[in-house]
């Protein structure tokens, strides 16, 4: 069976847009539920992230462009806006036991920073392509976080870069800026290219 459902990219933007996710086959890895622990935490790093915004007064400050319209809005935090702001970042979750052993590792020490890469050895076949994470290389805290996401079908082809961006809030590494840059094309129509940039807003920051 397949099946189409719309990407959590443009959340409270108001575009008329519907960016339809890949139909994605029943068994591959966007169904796994259980995880493993051989490649970095996403799961427990945005868990993390989520939990700590709760207890905090947080808006997005979000410009979206698709098709040559631009809108800009703000959103407010609260619990549901927050589950979907995150949503499309725990899409790259590669901690699943279909994907074991399909991703080569690679660390390197980069300004200061640690970088950690996790290349698909099939990009064609794996929705998430690469996967990398910079950490502060004295205090392991992530810096940043940087994922390339595709979806393919005979009907549909879509891609996705997302990078979140960390920073110190009153003395806590949190989210303070994401980007969204991807690309869509159904059958018989021509790409369109989109952006979605956002800042955390953090009410009680120094």
């Amino acid at each position: 069976m397949m099946r189409f459902r719309r990407p959590a990219v443009l959340y409270g933007i108001g575009l008329c847009v519907f960016l339809l996710a890949a139909c994605a086959p029943e068994g591959s890895e966007v169904d796994a539920v259980s995880s493993i622990n051989e490649y970095y935490d996403v799961q427990g790093l945005l868990k993390g992230n989520e939990a700590q915004l709760r207890k905090m007064e947080v808006v997005l400050r979000k410009k979206a462009t698709f098709a040559g319209e631009v809108e800009e809005a703000t959103v407010s935090l609260d619990s549901a806006a927050l589950a979907e702001e995150l949503e499309v970042f725990r899409e790259v979750d590669i901690n699943r036991p279909v994907l074991s052993g399909r991703y080569l590792t690679e660390r390197e020490i980069i300004d200061g920073q640690e970088v950690i890469t996790y290349q698909a050895d099939e990009p064609e076949e794996l929705n998430v392509n690469f996967l990398k994470i910079y950490t502060d290389s004295e205090t392991g805290e992530v810096e940043r976080m940087e994922a390339l996401f595709s979806s393919r079908n005979i009907l549909y082809n879509s891609t996705r870069l997302l990078r979140m961006e960390y920073g110190k809030i009153n003395g806590r590494q949190l989210p303070v800026y994401y980007e969204v840059k991807g690309s869509q094309k159904m059958i018989f129509s021509s790409k369109e290219d989109y952006i979605i940039k956002a800042d955390f807003v953090y009410a009680d920051s120094e």
